[in-house]
């Protein structure tokens, strides 16, 4: 509403002859967000540009009416075929139409050019404008909530995964909707960071704490994943007391520090992770020293290799914290 008002106010201040362009510019440029505005500006651009040039060679070509009606008919047929899938042909087609409309209706051709150049300038930029100021929605600003939602997804399938260990295999819906929210805010996370690439340079600043994120969720992911595939293994195992005592009470710790990555004072998160790296070195000592706890050497090491990623995940919503409250 607020660009359709800006348009007509500018087209009435300034009494364009052909102002509506720079409202039809200004309508199909604006997109969603900035990265396809910005895309669909420049295919506007180019198009117009490339339009205007060919159209102001056409009076030299002296084409005959007929050529001219069989040219219209050729350059709208083009428009609509590329106008889902290449704005910068359906924008050239289109130009040449209206410009070759123009001249079959008796109109000053090369007058039109130059208010045609111009008001899909003053139209981009408007629309430019609009995206980047009226409610932008750049993607870095929701990189700690989609961040967020990452991690809690993923703790929400170790949860599953660590109880279907102790008590058995089980493909219920509860477990098959924890583990499709895990990876779908898996790859929320990948495209945000993907749109973000297309945002102002001034703003591609926080990419790279992003993609480090995004390396340690697919880890986290895969880890958890591993124990999952070792689910059904373990209910034909017989698990030992020993095993019991020392896997499961560790498991929970590390639960609890995914669940709570961005509660924790770094005190509290320090003991506890000290207590998590403990309890792991006396289960690999106590493994070496009974044979039987050799089946169950692969969820000892998954376990590890997340306790491994819990001080980075820690260190990183530490960081991404104090840069919220610094804005």
């Amino acid at each position: 509403s607020i660009v359709v008002f800006l348009c007509c106010a500018i087209v009435e201040f300034f009494q364009f002859n052909l102002g509506y362009w720079i409202l039809l510019t200004a309508v199909f440029v604006c997109q969603p967000n900035y990265s396809a505005t910005k895309v669909r500006l420049r295919q506007r651009i180019i198009g117009t540009i490339l339009g205007v040039i060919i159209g102001s060679l056409l009076p030299y070509l002296n084409p005959t009416l007929e050529m001219k009606l069989g040219l219209m008919v050729v350059t709208s047929t083009f428009f609509f075929f590329f106008r889902s899938n290449n704005y910068s042909f359906s924008t050239f087609f289109i130009t040449l139409q209206v410009l070759i409309s123009f001249d079959v209706m008796g109109f000053d051709t090369q007058s039109a050019l130059f208010p045609r150049l111009i008001d899909t300038v003053l139209g981009s930029a408007i629309a430019w404008f609009a995206v980047s100021y009226l409610w932008p929605d750049w993607k870095y600003l929701q990189l700690d909530k989609v961040s967020r939602q990452a991690i809690q997804s993923d703790a929400q399938y170790f949860l599953h995964i660590i109880s279907q260990l102790q008590f058995g295999k089980s493909d219920n819906l509860k477990y098959r909707i924890a583990r499709r929210n895990a990876h779908q805010y898996a790859a929320a996370l990948s495209t945000t960071l993907s749109n973000m690439n297309n945002e102002p340079k001034k703003y591609q600043a926080y990419l790279q704490e992003g993609f480090d994120l995004l390396k340690m969720n697919y880890s986290l992911l895969s880890y958890i994943s591993a124990l999952g595939a070792y689910r059904n293994k373990m209910a034909q195992l017989q698990q030992t007391t020993e095993f019991l005592s020392d896997f499961y009470p560790v498991a929970k710790k590390v639960l609890y520090a995914l669940e709570n990555i961005e509660k924790l004072r770094p005190e509290i998160f320090e003991k506890l992770q000290n207590s998590i790296e403990q309890s792991l070195k006396k289960i690999q000592w106590d493994e070496t020293q009974a044979k039987n706890n050799a089946v169950f050497a692969l969820p000892y090491q998954q376990l590890n290799l997340i306790s491994q990623l819990l001080p980075q995940l820690y260190s990183y919503f530490q960081h991404s914290q104090k840069e919220l409250i610094a804005k």
